[in-house]
C-alpha cells in the first residue's frame, strides 16, 4: 500500500507561502539596526545580475529617544533596479503620503538611498533628528519581489 504524498505547508512560522509558477515564495526578512544621526546605514543588499532586474518593498519604523522625548516614524519604501551590461540603473522611493510620524518634541526626517555594487544594490537610510539620541534604531521588513536579499 502506497502512502499519499505530504502536502506542502501553507505557512512556516506564521508566514503564508504561495505556490506560483516561480516556486514557493516566502521572501520576508526582518531586521533591526542601530543608526546614527546624519550617517547612512546599510540595511540589506539585493542581487541584480547582469541582464537582470530586482525590486521590492520595505516597511520600516525608526525610533529615537533622548531620555525625555520620543520620536517614531513608520514608512513604506519601494525600490527597483536593472542591470544592463554591468551598469545598474536604480530607483528608490519613500511613499511619503503614507508615512506616519509621531514626536513628543523636535523633528525627525529620513533619506533613503539605493547604492550600486557589483551585481547588487544596497538599501541605505540616513536619519536626521533634532534630539541628542540615546536610542536610535530602525526596525524593518524587507519584501523582495525579484532579487535575493542579504541582510547586513
Amino acid at each position: 500500500m502506497s502512502r499519499p504524498m505530504a502536502k506542502r505547508p501553507a505557512s512556516i512560522g506564521g508566514l503564508q507561502l504561495k505556490n506560483t509558477n516561480l516556486g514557493v515564495v516566502a521572501g520576508v526578512l526582518i531586521g533591526q539596526k542601530a543608526i546614527a544621526d546624519g550617517a547612512a546605514t546599510a540595511l540589506f543588499d539585493v542581487a541584480c545580475p547582469v541582464g537582470g532586474s530586482c525590486g521590492g518593498v520595505l516597511h520600516a519604523v525608526v525610533q529615537a529617544a533622548d531620555g525625555a522625548d520620543l520620536q517614531a516614524m513608520a514608512v513604506i519604501v519601494t525600490y527597483a533596479a536593472v542591470n544592463k551590461a554591468g551598469t545598474l540603473t536604480l530607483t528608490i522611493t519613500d511613499l511619503a503620503t503614507v508615512d506616519a510620524k509621531a514626536v513628543s518634541a523636535g523633528t525627525l526626517t529620513l533619506a533613503w538611498s539605493l547604492v550600486t555594487g557589483a551585481g547588487k544594490c544596497t538599501v541605505k537610510v540616513t536619519p536626521t533628528g533634532s534630539l541628542t539620541e540615546t536610542l536610535f534604531t530602525v526596525t524593518f521588513v524587507a519584501m523582495p519581489v525579484v532579487g535575493l536579499v542579504t541582510l547586513l
